[in-house]
């Protein structure tokens, strides 16, 4: 995994359903780090784990679900 990957992971693990806008708008630009070499398998893993909190009915954030 890229660096960029690993510490949008700790963001996602350190705010767990606190997760906010902001806190996507710096994941998005941590992506931007992400090699293109690695993007195809981090990318999903990534936005997987963020539509796993943010579409959970316990999720009480200022994040639109993720289809």
């Amino acid at each position: 995994m890229s660096k960029a990957t690993d510490q949008i992971i700790a963001i996602i693990q350190t705010k767990g359903y606190d997760l906010r806008s902001d806190d996507i708008d710096e994941i998005h630009y941590l992506m931007t780090d992400i090699p293109l070499d690695d993007l195809p398998d981090e990318y999903p893993m990534i936005m997987g784990a963020l539509a796993n909190i943010v579409n959970d009915p316990v999720y009480d954030g200022d994040i639109e679900p993720v289809e």
